[in-house]
């Protein structure tokens, strides 16, 4: 990519708790991945070069960047913000390239078929100049008609496309679902960074969880910390942890009172035992 867009109300909202030298080093990583447009490659040594970190401070900065909001993955580091942008830009060049070939291929069907409308008349050149005249203005008027019956259906703006685009990537019920799972998310756990959950929720997905476990996870977690008033995690972990936060039973802790009657139906029982065991 030539250029990418920069939202700054997101940035500021994502990174406010950053030093100056943190925020570089993130804006560096974004720069070399957008440029090109793959994974950034996992060797420190080589990122450090390729972003600029020379520093041990900056050095420093670009692991804290790296551990907070970029992926991990065999082929390289990933961040899920601009991977979706990446991923949008490309549509745009796909619908660009698509709206270029309609409009190549009519103009080679309008040139095809004027050319076999004057090889079907090969006395043309034999008609007076008092006939040619009215039949020559004719064509044209009928030539300038089609061309602008054409034009008026063929989709000028690419931008118009892009809903149509976006519609086609996501699930129908992607939307809902998510705003579902944001309202049964425990409050209070600080910087919620949802763009990476949501990266993280759909590759669960595609791996073949449902979203009733991923719910259902969820809701056994809010109950936990309601219970506990424990420290909730930030989404990106709840959702990306290799061991599955999301999925853990999450059970809730025992109660004194359920204590004591466990107790109750333990001695209860051995008494039983003990009393058949005599008879």
């Amino acid at each position: 990519m030539i250029y990418y867009k920069h939202f700054i109300g997101d940035f500021q909202r994502d990174t406010g708790h950053l030093s100056l030298t943190e925020r570089g080093a993130y804006r560096a990583l974004l720069d070399g991945f957008y440029a090109t447009e793959r994974p950034l490659p996992l060797d420190m040594t080589q990122l450090c070069r390729m972003v600029g970190a020379v520093s041990k401070a900056e050095r420093d900065a670009l692991k804290r960047i790296l551990e907070e909001f970029w992926i991990k993955s065999e082929e390289g580091w990933t961040n899920a913000r601009a991977a979706q942008e990446l991923a949008k830009s490309e549509e745009n060049r796909e619908t660009n390239r698509r709206l270029a070939n309609r409009r190549w291929s009519k103009r080679s069907e309008r040139s095809s078929h004027n050319e076999n409308s004057t090889n079907g008349h090969p006395n043309r050149n034999a008609i007076g100049i008092a006939e040619t005249m009215p039949s020559h203005s004719h064509s044209h008027s009928h030539s300038q008609s089609q061309n602008l019956s054409e034009t008026s259906h063929e989709p000028v703006c690419v931008m118009s496309s892009l809903p149509v685009a976006k519609s086609t990537r996501e699930e129908p019920d992607e939307k809902a679902e998510f705003s579902a799972l944001k309202a049964k998310y425990p409050p209070n756990s600080g910087r919620t960074d949802w763009i990476t959950a949501e990266h993280h929720i759909r590759r669960h997905i595609a791996n073949g969880s449902t979203w009733r476990e991923i719910h259902e996870g969820v809701e056994r977690y809010a109950r936990l910390v309601t219970v506990t008033n424990r420290m909730v995690l930030n989404p990106a972990r709840f959702f990306g942890d290799s061991d599955k936060p999301w999925a853990q039973p999450w059970p809730l802790p025992t109660t004194k009172a359920q204590n004591a009657q466990d107790s109750n139906v333990a001695a209860a029982r051995a008494w039983l035992e003990k009393s058949s065991a005599a008879g």
